[in-house]
Formats: structure tokens, sequence, C-alpha cells
């Protein structure tokens, strides 16, 4: 059922990025960066601010929560939790600097920038 749900997303979001791309903010963006790394229980701006980021991904490759902030952080409640193997692709990418960090241990992350 998952599949199927973010298989028809995909059709939608092409069908409206055909017909009036202003309706999707990041419908038109060329990848520019792309990192992979480790968090660790430090929050660590991995990217500054970018007033021209029209896309953002990203992925938690470890086994431990990964958490995101737009502002340097301490408390795991001021974030955003990204499970393992789970994700964050915001519908309009901030263009702040990311910041991203674990609450125990250290996890593997990527993350996909476009403009």
């Amino acid at each position: 059922m998952r599949t199927l749900i973010i298989f028809l997303s995909l059709i939608t979001m092409s069908v409206l990025a055909q017909t009036d791309r202003a309706m999707i903010p990041n419908a038109m963006f060329v990848v520019n960066n792309i990192q992979t790394g480790t968090a660790t229980t430090t929050a660590v701006a991995v990217l500054t601010n970018n007033q021209n980021r029209k896309y953002l991904l990203i992925q938690n490759l470890g086994s431990e929560n990964l958490y995101f902030s737009t502002e340097d952080f301490s408390d795991e409640n001021d974030a955003i939790r990204i499970a393992p193997d789970g994700n964050y692709e915001p519908w309009l990418a901030p263009q702040n600097s990311i910041y991203l960090k674990t609450a125990t241990a250290t996890t593997l992350f990527s993350i996909v920038e476009g403009q």
C-alpha cells in the first residue's frame, strides 16, 4: 500500500509539475551537493545558509535517531526526529543552515541539496 501511495504521489507531482511549475516550489532544481557523513551527539552545521536552495533531502542511514534543525540546538525536543532508515524531504526547502545530531550514539546520514 505504501509503495502505491508513493507511486501515485509521484505521478501527481509529475502532472502538476508539467502543468504549472509555480505550484510546486521544488519541481525544478539541479542537485548541486550530495554529502554523506556521521552525526554525533553535538549539533553540527552540515550545510550553510543558501538563499538558492530549492530542494533538501536528509536520509538517516544508521540505526540511531537523527535530529535536524535550522539552528544550533542541544535539546532533541527542539528538532525534527528522523527515525533509522527514514528521511526528511520538506515541501519547501529551508534556506538556513542545516544542523544534525544524535541523542546517544553516532549514525550515518546522507544529505542532498538542490538549486
